[in-house]
């Protein structure tokens, strides 16, 4: 087990540098510059631009060439040290830990929604194949599929937060708010964002299911006079779990992608609204450290996804 670990996470490095090297290069390789930003030719009448231009440009290490630029990027990276945001002078790494607890706040509701709806519904297919119950969560899930988050979001607004007022429709608390004020305002991002990865957990969970419910060793586990209820949650969900947690351990960097406009719309001071602010005003340290923070989700993910492969299935390790 030990070894099946190291060998996964030198893979992981590997990846994780590549990854850093190929979006170091696309994002200077956009157009527009940060210095685009902050110099309006109007407010400098008499004065040398060119010059203005060209000192900015060598404090913050953009007149050096791009490989030296990414090596001191990964030097500093390595240390710990993200670079300082050209739009605020605040370091990266403080400014992405206060927006991650934001995000955090949104993200486990959300996750804990997908799960309990999307695996609960995908079994509840599965046994109720080709009934009513069937066909309605199938259909459910496709209209969850199709229909935009943003889209979604603007009519949950108006319904629960401008016809019903039932609740707030922006930010994350209210000024000398608790935990009960808290609650409401994160419910209908919570569930916008849930639902959707909820009807994607159930259909998966329903075809793996599907794949397991015919097997001889289920027929087994019933001749042998178990329960239903174990027959099928020992042996049949246990034995399903392989794809399922794939498709979760996917999913999870998708929602902090996602969230951008879910995010967005209701004004949620998060991950997702610090990286749209951060492409409109060019902050590169910014944009790198939420890209890097998204490919490092998705490696991190994928490793305790192998992890648990390991852990439900022992033959996989040899």
């Amino acid at each position: 087990m030990l070894r099946f670990v190291i060998r996964r996470l030198a893979t992981s490095a590997v990846v994780l540098l590549a990854i850093s090297m190929l979006l170091f290069g696309l994002i200077h390789a956009a157009p527009g510059s940060p210095l685009d930003m902050y110099f309006d030719p109007a407010s400098y009448a008499g004065v040398d631009r060119a010059a203005a231009l060209k000192a900015a440009e060598a404090e913050l290490g953009l007149d050096q060439p791009l490989p030296l630029q990414y090596v001191y990027w990964l030097h500093s990276t390595v240390t710990g040290n993200l670079g300082v945001s050209t739009e605020t002078g605040r370091p990266v790494l403080t400014v992405m830990l206060e927006r991650l607890q934001n995000s955090l706040a949104l993200m486990v509701p959300s996750l804990l929604i997908a799960l309990v709806l999307g695996l609960l519904g995908g079994v509840l297919a599965a046994v109720r194949r080709n009934r009513p119950t069937d066909y309605a969560l199938a259909g459910l899930s496709l209209v969850s599929l199709s229909i935009p988050p943003f889209f979604l979001g603007l009519v949950l607004i108006y319904v629960f937060g401008v016809t019903l007022a039932w609740l707030p429709t922006a930010g994350m608390n209210e000024p000398g708010g608790g935990f009960v004020a808290g609650l409401r305002h994160v419910i209908l991002p919570a569930c916008i964002l849930g639902f959707a990865s909820a009807a994607g957990y159930l259909r998966w969970t329903r075809s793996s299911m599907l794949d397991v419910l015919d097997r001889d060793y289920m027929q087994t586990a019933r001749s042998k006079g178990l329960s239903a209820q174990r027959v099928l949650w020992r042996h049949g969900a246990h034995n399903a779990l392989i794809p399922i947690v794939t498709v979760v351990a996917m999913s999870i960097p998708q929602l902090f992608g996602g969230a951008v406009i879910v995010e967005q719309i209701f004004s949620w001071p998060g991950m997702g609204r610090l990286a749209l602010s951060a492409i409109t005003t060019r902050d590169y340290p910014v944009l790198m450290g939420f890209v890097m923070f998204i490919a490092l989700l998705v490696v991190l993910c994928n490793l305790i996804a192998d992890l648990l492969y390991a852990v439900i299935d022992p033959r996989i390790r040899v």
